[in-house]
């Protein structure tokens, strides 16, 4: 006996594997992209960012006292009996760095590699929302669903890390359709 079958693919399944593979892509393009790009130049950065020595000490009589100038203290500073010639060098000093950070950063072309590292990293966030969204299709599926949306060991223990309505709808609906009661 000859018997036609049709066999309907899984369309949830298929929309969960979409949305998984999305999901990897993004998340190793932005690894990738952090291993390659990104730690380099902050590492390069760190090693060679100037820094300036902001401490103050004012010594009067037997005593004296240390402070940590701000920026915001110079103008206030500068003219000081006291302290205003080391201020004033400091205030240089202080524009000297802030200038070579500047053209440190541009080298390394650090603003750019920031906004990548952001688009990236939104990118991996739009396609872990996305794979929240779609229905799961089976417990493996919806426990991946409950472990990115529940976290232990982040604040009190079971604490239910805040999404988006719809995503608490959607493991719910998963819920109900694969674990019936």
């Amino acid at each position: 006996m000859n018997m036609l079958c049709s066999i309907k693919p899984d369309t949830r399944s298929s929309a969960w594997l979409r949305a998984w593979s999305a999901l990897q892509e993004a998340e190793a393009a932005y690894a990738r992209f952090c291993a390659e790009v990104s730690n380099p130049a902050q590492h390069e950065y760190w090693a060679q960012r100037p820094s300036v020595d902001m401490t103050l000490e004012v010594k009067w009589g037997a005593g004296s006292q240390t402070y940590i100038l701000q920026p915001a203290d110079f103008a206030r500073l500068r003219n000081d009996e006291l302290v205003g010639a080391t201020v004033a060098r400091k205030e240089r000093e202080w524009h000297a760095a802030q200038q070579a950070e500047k053209a440190l950063r541009e080298r390394l072309n650090l603003d750019a590699i920031d906004r990548e590292l952001y688009r990236l990293e939104a990118s991996a966030d739009a396609a872990r929302d996305a794979l929240l969204m779609t229905p799961a299709p089976d417990l493996p599926a919806l426990h991946w669903k409950l472990s990115e949306t529940i976290r232990a060991g982040e604040g009190p223990a079971g604490e239910i890390v805040p999404h988006e309505d719809e995503i608490r709808l959607t493991i719910v609906d998963d819920y109900q359709r694969l674990l019936p009661i």
